[in-house]
């Protein structure tokens, strides 16, 4: 389920996943999970996206 808020972001995909748009930032369904994480998160930055972290279930950024 995704969270509130989350818009789906066409124009980007992230290893085969959807990716969204919340608040500024990106998110996409960490599906290897190697660090426990939920959502890798990005900024985009001359219309790519850059990964600064990956992020729990409530979207706390817990390693960069």
């Amino acid at each position: 389920m995704l969270p509130k808020g989350f818009k789906l972001a066409r124009e980007f995909m992230s290893h085969n996943e959807k990716v969204y748009e919340y608040n500024g930032k990106y998110y996409s369904f960490d599906n290897t999970s190697h660090n426990g994480g939920v959502w890798k998160v990005f900024v985009k930055n001359g219309g790519k996206l850059h990964r600064i972290g990956t992020a729990d279930k409530n979207l706390n950024i817990f390693k960069k």
